[in-house]
């Protein structure tokens, strides 16, 4: 009779044995995505705001106009310089026009040689004279251009800091452009931790703006000053793809993975118990056949699995079905043989 009442008090279970694994040895850092080019845009020339393009958060290409000045008084003045070398222009072929003159002449002795060189040195003045207004032209062209600010390169509008009929000057900030990608993600390192960074380290990319995407990238850049009030360093990182979408001013945690850091045991997540004070623990059968409860530190978690600190026999058996109701003590009956995870 007792052993009956013995065998239907025995709980089935199926059990595992765990899969001794390497320890990978992370490093996660909070990080925040920035441009690779950003400028502050300012006036190539003093001026009247008269036009103004873009405003924030328009996307633009290179090269395209995001603010004219007004032009009305540097295009009079380009009226004054196109009549300057039009006139300096007919003064040096009038000029070419004596000397050629004075060259037959004097081929006749008809006039002096005196008169020849004073003819020829009123030539070169006038060609100085036309090339000085030519390049007075130029000069009021490019001014003219400069009235017109172009973006240096494709990006987005962040802010506009200027307004139509505004007086704005050389150096002044307009707007602010950043390029949306490619970018980087910036991360402090502690001390500690910086002399085992280098140069193409692998690097998993977390963006906090789309929860549960991954994104594989390396270190491209260590920056060997520190931050004396934090003592860390700068570490920048790239995302393997270019052309991923991460947002300039937004954090991302970058996972820098180093060299093992010891073992651990791979078990399946359902042999975890997890309790409400937030503690996690698992079922151990023992060579009497009874369920023993083990508290365990999780270091390492996927959506399938756990890994554990190294503390058990490498032939546990570890309860993975049949754990909700067991406690320490009861009696079980194993309906599956130990399988390596």
């Amino acid at each position: 009779m007792c052993s009956t009442l013995s065998a239907a008090a025995e709980r089935e279970v199926s059990v595992v044995t765990p899969e001794s694994v390497a320890l990978k040895d992370v490093l996660a850092l909070s990080g925040t995505v920035t441009a690779r080019r950003q400028a502050m845009l300012s006036p190539r020339m003093d001026g009247l705001v008269s036009e103004l393009q873009v405003d924030a958060g328009d996307r633009v290409e290179q090269a395209a106009i995001l603010m004219r000045l007004d032009t009305a008084l540097i295009e009079r003045e380009l009226d004054l310089a196109k009549a300057s070398t039009a006139e300096a222009r007919a003064a040096a072929a009038e000029a070419e026009r004596l000397v050629e003159e004075a060259t037959r002449l004097r081929g006749d002795n008809f006039i002096p040689a005196t008169e020849l060189a004073s003819r020829e040195a009123a030539r070169a003045a006038a060609t100085e004279a036309l090339g000085a207004a030519i390049a007075r032209e130029q000069l009021v062209r490019e001014q003219l251009k400069r009235h017109a600010l172009p973006a240096p390169f494709a990006g987005v509008i962040a802010e506009r800091m200027t307004e139509n009929g505004e007086w704005v000057n050389r150096g002044d900030p307009v707007f602010r452009l950043v390029a949306t990608h490619p970018v980087w993600i910036d991360v402090n390192v502690p001390q500690e931790h910086f002399g085992r960074l280098s140069i193409g380290t692998p690097v998993r990319i977390l963006p906090d703006t789309t929860p549960g995407e991954a994104l594989e990238g390396r270190i491209v850049a260590l920056v060997p000053v520190s931050d004396l009030q934090a003592r860390s360093f700068l570490a920048r990182i790239a995302a393997d793809d270019p052309d991923v979408s991460l947002f300039p001013g937004t954090s991302a945690t970058a996972e820098i993975q180093s060299d093992s850091a010891g073992r651990g045991l791979a078990l399946p997540r359902q042999a975890v118990v997890a309790h409400p004070d937030g503690g996690r623990s698992i079922f151990v059968i023992d060579d009497e056949g009874r369920a023993s409860r083990r508290a365990i530190r999780i270091v390492e978690e996927s959506a399938d699995r756990v890994i554990v600190e190294d503390k058990l026999p490498s032939n546990a058996r570890v309860v993975v079905r049949g754990s909700q109701r067991l406690r320490s003590g009861d009696p079980v009956k194993v309906v599956n043989d130990p399988v390596s995870r």
